[in-house]
This record gives C-alpha cells, structure tokens and sequence, in this order.
C-alpha cells in the first residue's frame, strides 16, 4: 500500500455546505454530495501488523528487525529464568459435560483415593452435580464412577504426550482436539457461567506451537513466522492470569490455541529458531513487551493511547506499515486482492439511513475528529434535531468497517442552476453549525465573510454583484466547488 501523509485535524464534511442560490430560486438548496469513508487495515492497530511483517520479510528484514520496528525501543532477548515453564490454558467451560477418549494408558486423579486408570479407547466423562464433580471412566458397557467433593479439581494425565483427544467442541479445533500435556477440570464458578471449565496444562513452547499456526498462516515467510513466535511468546508472558484457574484463554480473548491439531513443520521450526526469546523494553534485562498485533493497519500502524486511551507505552508507537500487500476485506464487497486503499461512497441519504438511530432527526453533516496516528477517534452527526457525538468504534460497527483507520470526506457538491436577478443578488446556502465561510473572487478582487447558519442550517447573504464572481463556501479547510454567478448574463455555471 502506498505511504499516505497523516494529520491530526477534524475532517468537517458539509452536506451542502456550497450550494448557492440567487433570489428566484426556492430556499430548500438541494445537493448530490458524495461522501467517501476511506481507509484500511483489519483489528486495532496497535503493535505487530501480521500482513506487514510478511511484506517486511518479504523484501529481506529479519525478526529483529521487524520486532523492532512495530514494537520501538524494543530487543530480542531471552525470556525470563523465573517465568514458567508450562501454561494453563482454557479451552472451555459452562454448564456441560466434557469427555475425552484415551488414545494411550493414562489415569485420572482426584486427590482422595488412589487414581482410577484408564486404557486406549476409554472414554473420560466429567460432570458437575451441585458443588461435586462427577469423573465416569466409560469402557464399553462398563460404567465406572469416581466422585470427588469440590473444590477439588480432576486431572486427566496420559501415559503418552498427546496421548487422548477431545469428544466435545471447543472454542477451536472442534471434536478430535488434541494437546500436550493433562488435562484439568475445574468446578466453575456460578458468576462464570457455572458448569466445568477444561484447562489443557502444557509445556511454555509447546503452547506456541499450537499458537503461531492458528494466528498466522503456516505459508508465510519464515522471518514473518519468527515474528509472530516472538510476539506470541511476550504475550503469553505478558497476559498471564495468576490468581484464575487458568493463565491464558484459547481465543482471541488472549490468543488463539489449536493445540496439536494446529501445528505445523514450518512454524514448528520459527519456533525452534527463536527459542525462549521475547520482546524485551530498552534492553536485554528490560521488561517484556506486551507485543499486541492484529491482521493489518492499513499503511500505519497506531499509538496504543490513540485507540485504547490509557496511558502511552514507549514500544507501542505508531509506524509506518507500507508493504500490506496481500487480499483483505473491503468495505464494500467482500474480499479483494492488492494494496489499494478502501473506500465507500455514500450520499448524504445513504450516509444517513446507514447511520440511523444516531442522527438526531434528518441527516445534515458529519465531522470526524481524528488522532495523531491517524486512525479516527469520535464523529459528530448534525441532524435538524440537534447533534451527536459517537465512538470511531461505533462508526466501524455500524459501516461494518476493518478497523478505526479510516477518514470521510466529502468528495463534491453539485451546484444549482441559478437565475440573474440584475445586479442585487441573495445568496442561500445550507452547512451546520459552527463556522462557514463565504469566498467571492474575481480579478483584482477577494472577499471571504463568515455567514451564520439558522437553526435548520440555511444562511443568507444579499450582495451588490454588477460582474460575474466566483463564489465558494469554505468550511474549516474543506473548499465547496466554485460557482459563477453572472447577473443579467442568464444561468450560473459550476466549476469544480
């Protein structure tokens, strides 16, 4: 995608903030303004761009590199001694009953007798009953139950690495799931939904290898592959949930985990190349990044404060990200190829009935206060009823948007035909409130005047005009298009 300039400034989109009439013509100006919402990207913004650690890779950065570029201020550097060696992820929990089927020896502990075994092609059910958990060793029409009192937790331990698979769906990878290490079954708490949760405990880089393949495709250059490793490691690290029964979710919620189902040669080995290191701030002994990333930014990535708030972190600095060059989502229709910009042009109609509930009677205009990064960060809608102001997210909802990084403009405005009225002429106009501008030019002659819209948005203004002039609306920086009213001489022309 090609490096566009940003700008921190309120983009202010008139409807039909030019549209001039002389006195013959009726006061209600009409106007086929187009509005444009333009941009890209896919996810917040902040940190790794997926998509453009790939086009990095792809004209010959190395991981350190591009680990330091969307993370500033940042080395790779090994991960903590103290950290831990193994991860608590939650695949699922609710109100059902997770089962499992053996695919090697293994046994079920409890804590309050002796484990219960269990063979190859055993089925392991748990179940929650009031404050009990249920653990029923299933082995053909044989039923046999083990019932622990909860708190107590059920773990599921096989004889070998991998060696049992899923019965249930969960959050990813459906039935057939497999995973390193055990198994826990929890009792979960009523204000958690109540139920069973499932925590699959594995080995730290284990983990990852169910990771990086589920976040980011396995065909993808390997320096792009290392990058994500990298990032996925600090994350881990960084999101850990210490005092839950668990330390990481499966999903997006944290990040996505496959478990074996996921893995892949060629994330395997961008796992392996970057063992045990992570993101580490302002040097080798500094504190882990938390590395964020996403699917794309749209050329630029964004300053974490600009669309979380909060306070700004160092690493988490807006960058460019140029070289997006793969399919996403447009706005419009679906998926397309290349690295164009996204746009969506409306009419002030469209815009409106798109907008719906948040304009406040009839759609009239609309302004977009962006941030330094230049993602949008709220809009304003002027109704005949008022105005109000919404989130840059809601926006996004609404238009069904990639992300936050996107701009509205007003593309034109279609002048009137206008009729001479000799040389006194009343100029009508239509713009929201706040301040709008008159420009008349002609050779050797420019006046600009500000004008005072009426509640519903129509100004005046009455001029002594005896030669054609050039007449513009100006509203903060964005320039209607030109009208030549010419009295005595018959109909005005526009010019864009």
């Amino acid at each position: 995608m090609l490096r566009r300039r940003r700008t921190n400034v309120m983009l202010v989109l008139a409807a039909c903030a030019a549209s001039l009439l002389v006195a013959a013509a009726p006061a209600s100006a009409r106007s086929s303004a187009q509005y444009r919402i333009e941009g890209g990207g896919w996810g917040h913004g902040i940190g790794l761009s997926q998509y453009g650690a790939d086009g990095y890779a792809k004209k010959g950065w190395t991981v350190d590199r591009i680990i330091g570029h969307y993370f500033p201020g940042t080395v790779l550097a090994a991960r903590p001694t103290d950290g831990p060696t193994s991860l608590r992820v939650l695949l699922k929990r609710g109100p059902f009953t997770p089962r499992f089927q053996m695919l090697s020896a293994g046994e079920v502990r409890h804590g309050l007798a002796a484990p219960l075994e269990v063979a190859p092609g055993d089925v392991v059910e748990v179940a929650r009953e009031g404050a009990m958990l249920t653990a029923t060793r299933v082995r053909g029409a044989e039923r046999t139950p083990v019932t622990i009192a909860s708190p107590a937790d059920v773990t599921l331990v096989p004889a070998v690495d991998g060696g049992f698979k899923t019965l249930f769906s969960p959050d990813y990878g459906g039935s057939g799931g497999r995973y390193h290490g055990m198994i826990t079954f929890y009792a979960n708490p009523a204000g958690k939904g109540g139920g069973v949760g499932v925590v699959n405990t594995v080995p730290f880089e284990s983990y990852l290898r169910g990771v990086v393949p589920a976040e980011m495709p396995a065909a993808w250059h390997p320096e792009a592959l290392k990058s994500q490793a990298v990032a996925a490691r600090s994350y881990a690290l960084r999101g850990l949930q210490k005092n839950a029964p668990f330390d990481v979710y499966a999903t997006t919620s944290s990040q996505v985990y496959g478990g074996i189902n996921a893995e892949r040669p060629s994330t395997d080995a961008a796992i392996a190349a970057t063992d045990s290191l992570v993101a580490r701030v302002g040097g080798p002994t500094g504190e882990v990044a938390q590395t964020f990333f996403y699917s794309s930014s749209g050329g630029r990535t964004a300053n974490n404060e600009d669309v979380w708030n909060g306070t700004p972190r160092s690493y988490l600095r807006s960058v460019p990200s140029p070289f997006e060059e793969t399919y996403r989502k447009t706005w419009e229709t679906g998926e397309t190829a290349g690295g164009a910009t996204l746009k969506l042009e409306l009419t002030p109609a469209q815009l409106g009935a798109k907008l719906g509930s948040y304009v406040p009677g009839a759609f009239r205009s609309i302004s977009v206060e962006g941030t330094p990064s230049g993602y949008a960060k709220k809009l304003t809608i002027v109704g005949t009823s008022g105005k109000n102001t919404i989130s840059a997210d809601s926006f996004k909802l609404r238009f069904d948007l990639g992300s936050t990084n996107f701009r509205v403009h007003l593309l034109s405005i279609s002048a009137p035909n206008v009729n001479p009225v000799g040389k006194y002429v009343k100029i009508v106009g239509r713009a929201p409130a706040g301040q709008t501008q008159l420009r008349l030019s002609r050779p050797g002659y420019i006046k600009t005047m500000t004008v005072k819209p009426k509640a519903d948005g129509l100004w005046t203004v009455n001029m002594r005009m005896g030669v054609a002039t050039r007449a513009q609306v100006i509203r903060r920086g964005v320039l209607g298009p030109a009208i030549i009213i010419s009295p005595g001489t018959g109909v005005a022309a526009a010019r864009r």
